[in-house]
């Protein structure tokens, strides 16, 4: 089950599963390493297939909220 994140020092860790709406499907990521409030990202799959390239992003607390990330 998805949950909206509104407190990321309660809601995430290392290697929690977070996804974003990416038009009509989503992207998911797992968290690889969380340094203070940046929040290293790596995307796992998009539309339910597994992604070949590696993607990592950072995004702060506020960023994960604004874009409206939900954690599994």
């Amino acid at each position: 089950m998805w949950n909206s994140i509104s407190d990321c020092g309660k809601q995430l860790t290392i290697n929690d599963k977070v996804r974003e709406r990416d038009g009509d499907g989503f992207k998911v990521y797992k968290i690889t390493e969380v340094e203070y409030d940046q929040y290293k990202l790596t995307l796992l799959e998009k539309n339910d297939t597994a992604v070949q390239e590696e993607v990592t992003i950072v995004l702060t607390c506020e960023k994960i909220r604004a874009y409206g990330f939900e954690v599994e």
